[in-house]
């Protein structure tokens, strides 16, 4: 009887797990992985600092991630409820990085302008948007592969494509 009762509670255990990842699944709750990421970043050599962040731009809720260097490299990271809603920001910036433009709801938009100190990078993965501004050759190679290639931005093909033709 008492083996009865663990082996209900194991396959209830196991019935629930694989429930909520099944609805995970299927509502492409594909979450970025924050830990995964700080984590990767430490093993790299720097010493990770995390912070709450005011984001002037983008809509998700803005961490601060301060790296050990000399100097110090900024990240933020923007995380939205869902994928969907990082990719409606993402779609806000332009290739250059450097012009957000907002749909407003009266079907009007209002755009911003941004110069950066150093070339910017924006990565975009699940539900996450990945702001790198700076040109560390140790960092963005670490930054690609955690990541995928920048959407905008420094190194992203369309960014580079304006750039070659600029210069033609």
């Amino acid at each position: 009887m008492k083996a009865k009762g663990i082996w209900l509670a194991v396959m209830g255990a196991v019935f629930a797990a694989a429930l909520l990842f099944l609805s995970m699944y299927t509502l492409g709750a594909e979450v970025f992985p924050l830990d995964t990421f700080l984590t990767a970043l430490q093993r790299a050599g720097y010493e990770v600092r995390t912070d709450m962040a005011s984001s002037e731009f983008l809509r998700g809720r803005a961490t601060q991630i301060t790296l050990s260097g000399n100097p110090e490299q900024t990240i933020l990271l923007y995380q939205y409820p869902t994928a969907d809603k990082a990719g409606q920001d993402a779609s806000c910036i332009d290739p250059s990085g450097c012009l957000f433009t907002y749909p407003e709801e009266n079907g009007t938009s209002r755009s911003v302008t941004v110069e950066w100190v150093a070339p910017p990078h924006f990565y975009l993965r699940h539900n996450a948007i990945i702001q790198y501004v700076g040109s560390d050759e140790k960092l963005l190679p670490l930054l690609e592969g955690l990541c995928g290639p920048p959407f905008a931005g420094d190194g992203s093909g369309e960014a580079s494509r304006s750039r070659e033709l600029t210069l033609e």
